[in-house]
């Protein structure tokens, strides 16, 4: 069992090539205290985590911390574990309920969270879009994904293919612009005309820092500068959270929602960002993940999602070995 170790004094809970420790009895604890023990560890081995990271990470973070990033990103190895096999498929569902609602709600939608459990063949434009962010979430979730800008297109297509199918899939033909309530900011995005080479650009830099840049820092920034091509007509915010969670995701790190009541903070932070200033950026990023957590655990206890988990995947056709592909088929490079 992963992280569980048999020695001659008994069974230890070990990671790090046994750098961490803790003997757990002569005997294997039941289950579901072993359970509990996996997530207690691993939240006390983030700790440590936090203090051997590189001082570099640390200056990035220097508003927030990096100690609620490692917490949760603990938190959500913990869920991955063999014990937590029920809880994480809960997360599954109720992370695809939850971020295509968000996503859609930002954009005016008023769909809930019952009235998409009922949904049986999408027809409606509110019910199309919210299917549609589960389907691209799925895909951009899966082994399919490549990083390339076809992959990024083929999300930008099972966004809109049956919305707006004359743009689905395609980069934009003419400028557009960017902007945001609190400050009336309107500012240009990359020109059409220099879409196709930004974006190659980007999926370059972003194969080359998989493997050395601390992941959130990778994903804060590459959406950064996706949002700043705005390289599509419409649904550059849906594409690049997705993508951004494509990148936690790689390295285990946990999923972030940006829910509907932080949209327009979200949209200003993003304008401060693109002039230098990324505190409220950064802040609402690590916000927004431990929230994600705590509505997804407060939906646990109420029973929310778990129960139409069967009802969900047979309406949108998902196979039970497809389900069980998001989030843990991602093999990540980074190591702590």
């Amino acid at each position: 069992m992963k992280w569980i170790v048999k020695r001659q004094a008994g069974y230890y809970f070990e990671i790090a090539s046994g750098r961490f420790s803790k003997y757990l009895g002569r005997e294997l604890p039941e289950k579901k205290v072993l359970a509990k023990k996996v997530f207690e560890y691993l939240e006390e081995f983030s700790g440590l985590v936090v203090g051997m990271t590189d001082q570099k990470v640390k200056d990035y973070f220097k508003y927030t911390g990096i100690e609620e990033i490692e917490k949760q990103r603990f938190y959500f190895k913990a869920l991955n574990h063999d014990l937590n096999r029920g809880e994480l498929m809960h997360f599954h569902t109720a992370f695809k309920v939850l971020f295509s609602l968000n996503s859609s709600r930002a954009e005016g939608s008023r769909m809930k969270e019952v009235d998409l459990m009922k949904v049986k063949k999408p027809k409606t434009f509110e019910q199309k879009e919210a299917a549609n962010a589960v389907k691209a979430l799925e895909w951009a979730f899966s082994k399919e994904f490549t990083w390339s800008t076809a992959s990024i297109r083929k999300i930008h297509y099972l966004l809109f293919h049956d919305i707006e199918p004359e743009l689905a899939g395609k980069y934009k033909e003419h400028d557009n612009v960017a902007g945001d309530s609190l400050y009336g900011r309107v500012v240009s995005t990359t020109p059409h005309q220099k879409v196709k080479e930004a974006m190659m650009k980007l999926v370059e830099e972003l194969k080359r820092g998989r493997a050395k840049v601390y992941p959130p820092i990778l994903a804060l920034e590459s959406h950064l500068k996706f949002e700043i091509i705005h390289p599509f007509h419409d649904g550059n915010g849906r594409v690049g959270r997705i993508l951004l969670n494509r990148i936690l995701l790689e390295h285990f790190f946990m999923p972030v929602i940006f829910f509907e009541g932080n949209h327009e903070a979200y949209c200003n932070s993003i304008g401060l960002a693109r002039e230098g200033r990324k505190d409220k950026y950064i802040k609402l990023f690590v916000k927004q993940m431990k929230n994600t957590r705590k509505k997804i655990e407060e939906a646990r206890k109420v029973g929310g999602f778990y129960s139409e988990r069967k009802n969900l995947m047979i309406q949108w056709n998902y196979s039970q070995k497809r389900v069980n592909l998001l989030f843990s088929n991602l093999k990540g490079k980074y190591k702590s």
